[in-house]
C-alpha cells in the first residue's frame, strides 16, 4: 500500500516519477477558453515528461494555449533543462551524450517545425542549464570548461551568430550556475561565493560582462537557493529554496524530510526576499510569464507504509506576481499524463 503526503515535489534525478493519471475530461479539453491559461499572453508551454514511458527518459512536448500538443523529442536520450525562445521556434537543452556520465553533458538545440537537432557545445567540458536571450540570438549556460572540480562551474554566453563563447563569471573556487537573463544587460545566477560551502547556494545578480556582482538572497544553515528567473521588468528574481537541514544532494527515500520542504521565493535588487508558496514539501521552478504572473510546479509525494518516498505526481500552477491567487494552469484531468509525470518545463 502507499499513502500520499500533500504538496510534495521531487527534485529531478533523485527519485522515480510515478504517474497518477485520471481520465481526461473531453468537455474541459474542448474548451481552452475556460482554462486559467486563457487570459495569459504566453502562447505555449514546453513540457519534459514521462507520458510515454514512466520508467524511461523524459520526452519533450509543446502544448499551445488552444490545447494542441506536439511531441518534439522522444525518450531516446537523457535530456534536461529545456529552454524555449520567445517565438516558440527553437528549444535548447542539455543531454547526457553518454548516459550517466557527467562529463558528457552537452548543449543541443532543436528546431520545433522541422525537428532538426544541432549540437551546440563540443569542448569536452560539461555544459548545462541553457537559457535563451530575449532576442533568441544567445544562450546563457553553466559550464565546467575552465576548471575540473564539480564545484567550480562558471557562467558563459554562446552567441549563435558567430559561435563565439564569452566567459561571464570566473570564480575558480566556488560554483556559479543556473544562470538566467535579467533584461539585456544583467544576469541572475546561483553561487556558493559567500557561504563557501558546496551545495549551500544563494542568488546573485551581475552585469552582463560579469562585473558588479552582488548577492541578493540570504540563507541560513543548509538552506539552498536555485534556478533564478527574472520578472519581465527585471525588478524581482524568482527562485526556489530547499529548507534543508542537510545538503540537498543527500536526499534519500528515507531522509527526504531533512531536505524538504522546498518553496518558491522572490527577491528584489535591494535584497528584500519573501516566500510566495507554503508547500509542505516542494513547489519549484518558478518562471514569470510575459505579463508577470508566475508558472511553477507543485508535486505530491507518494509514500509507502514506512514513510519512504517512492514517487511523485505533479500539476502546473499559475500565481500572481506576489504569490496570490494560485490555481492550476490546466483543468485537473487535462493532459494529466504529461503534467503528472513532469520533470522540467519552460514558457
Amino acid at each position: 500500500m502507499v499513502r500520499r503526503a500533500t504538496s510534495l515535489i521531487l527534485a529531478v534525478g533523485f527519485m522515480l516519477t510515478l504517474a497518477a493519471c485520471g481520465q481526461e475530461s473531453d468537455e474541459s479539453k474542448s474548451d481552452p477558453a475556460s482554462w486559467a491559461w486563457a487570459d495569459i499572453p504566453n502562447e505555449s508551454v514546453l513540457l519534459l515528461s514521462h507520458a510515454a514511458d514512466h520508467h524511461g527518459n523524459g520526452e519533450m512536448y509543446l502544448l499551445t494555449r488552444d490545447g494542441e500538443i506536439t511531441q518534439i523529442l522522444d525518450g531516446a536520450h537523457t535530456n534536461g533543462s529545456p529552454s524555449i525562445t520567445d517565438d516558440g521556434q527553437r528549444l535548447a537543452f542539455h543531454r547526457f551524450v553518454t548516459p550517466g556520465d557527467f562529463s558528457s553533458l552537452t548543449l543541443f538545440m532543436v528546431d520545433v517545425s522541422t525537428g532538426t537537432e544541432t549540437r551546440l557545445t563540443d569542448d569536452d567540458f560539461p555544459a548545462a542549464a541553457p537559457k535563451w536571450s530575449p532576442d533568441g540570438t544567445r544562450l546563457l549556460y553553466g559550464s565546467w570548461r575552465t576548471y575540473d572540480t564539480p564545484s567550480a562551474a562558471n557562467v558563459f554566453i554562446l552567441d549563435l551568430a558567430d559561435w563565439s563563447v564569452t566567459q561571464v563569471t570566473s570564480d575558480p573556487d566556488h560554483e556559479d550556475n543556473d544562470p538566467s537573463w535579467c533584461g539585456d544587460d544583467a544576469i541572475a545566477f546561483k553561487s556558493t561565493r559567500d557561504t563557501g560551502v558546496e551545495y549551500q547556494e544563494q542568488i546573485y545578480l551581475a552585469d552582463l560582462d560579469g562585473s558588479n556582482v552582488r548577492r541578493l538572497s540570504t540563507t541560513t544553515g543548509w538552506e539552498s537557493d536555485h534556478d533564478p528567473r527574472c520578472s519581465p521588468d527585471g525588478e524581482w528574481v524568482y527562485f526556489y529554496r530547499y529548507e534543508a537541514t542537510r545538503p540537498w544532494v543527500e536526499q534519500t527515500a528515507q531522509n527526504w524530510d531533512e531536505v524538504y520542504p522546498v518553496n518558491v521565493w522572490r527577491v528584489n535588487r535591494d535584497g528584500q526576499q519573501e516566500q510566495l508558496t507554503s508547500c509542505e514539501f516542494f513547489c519549484a521552478g518558478p518562471v514569470p510569464g510575459d505579463d508577470g504572473r508566475v508558472l511553477y510546479v507543485e508535486k505530491e509525494a507518494i509514500l509507502n507504509d514506512d514513510g519512504d518516498l517512492i514517487g511523485t505526481t505533479a500539476r502546473l500552477m499559475i500565481m500572481e506576481a506576489d504569490g496570490s491567487n494560485p490555481r492550476e494552469l490546466l483543468p485537473p484531468n487535462v493532459y494529466a499524463e504529461h503534467t503528472s509525470t513532469l520533470e522540467w518545463f519552460d514558457w
